[in-house]
């Protein structure tokens, strides 16, 4: 393997059917039946983290996903690690929550109010894994989650980060049966998910002592058929059970290929097993 090769060291997510990730030991679990938003951080991980209660939808599925990545609690700054998360809705359900609270009496809520910015989730995982690399939120429309891993890329390739966390995730909620008549028609089948991958250099694994769960090729400006298009969503899905250990089979394809359609041209990424 290369030193300069790409690799995917850890993964976690969770969807409205499961979770699971390097901290489960690999593993994908079924969801509980309840809705995710009344479901308690105890669920997913048994590390506390008492600001779990306060957050907003949003910054609850990517705290989530990123937790199930296994990573510690770094007691020193991770200034070579960076953060970049796509989501195409960003913070629009608590959006619409602090539009209702402005109805109310007393006016808009201070505890909505401060994560009325889409990034605001990207400070809290900052903080409770002491990262202080680059750190990154894109909005592309469909093309948000895979923006972010084509984004984190870019940032070990240029040599401001040694590893990335790239995150793609969404939160609704109940809010688009809520507010069907405010919330974007491309919305409208999506309550929430939230995929994640630590992409690092096979060099900088290597350094760690890490064994990776992939590798990643590149090839640019291809001619991608349309036929063999899917959606973002539908692509990290997959990804993430092709590196779980319980989705494994011998019928599985060897590799799984990201389709890209970023910056007006047609990219692919190809993901080994190691």
């Amino acid at each position: 393997m290369s030193l300069d090769t790409m690799v995917i060291s850890a993964f976690g997510f969770v969807d409205e059917t499961s979770y699971g990730g390097t901290l489960l030991g690999g593993r994908v679990e079924p969801l509980p039946g309840d809705a995710f938003n009344e479901l308690r951080w105890e669920t997913f991980s048994k590390r506390p983290f008492e600001r779990y209660g306060r957050l907003d939808i949003l910054s609850r599925y990517a705290m989530v996903a990123v937790e199930l990545l296994g990573l510690p609690q770094f007691n020193e700054s991770q200034s070579d690690m960076a953060l970049v998360m796509g989501t195409g809705q960003g913070c629009l359900a608590v959006d619409l929550d602090f539009r209702d609270s402005m109805d109310q009496e007393g006016g808009g809520s201070p505890l909505l109010f401060m994560y009325t910015l889409h990034n605001a989730c990207l400070g809290e995982i900052a903080i409770r894994y002491n990262i202080t690399g680059p750190n990154l939120c894109l909005m592309a429309g469909q093309q948000s989650g895979l923006s972010a891993i084509w984004e984190g890329l870019r940032l070990i390739r240029c040599g401001e980060a040694e590893s990335c966390i790239c995150l793609a995730a969404d939160g609704l909620g109940d809010r688009v049966k809520v507010h069907k008549e405010t919330t974007p028609a491309d919305c409208a089948e999506s309550i929430g998910s939230a995929y994640c991958i630590l992409v690092e250099s096979a060099r900088h694994a290597a350094h760690r002592g890490v064994e990776p769960l992939a590798k990643i090729r590149e090839f640019k400006g291809g001619v991608i058929d349309a036929t063999h298009e899917f959606s973002c969503r539908t692509q990290l899905s997959k990804l993430q059970r092709y590196l779980s250990v319980n989705q494994l089979n011998i019928d599985q394809d060897s590799r799984v290929e990201l389709h890209l359609n970023l910056y007006h041209r047609n990219d692919l990424l190809y993901i080994d097993c190691c």
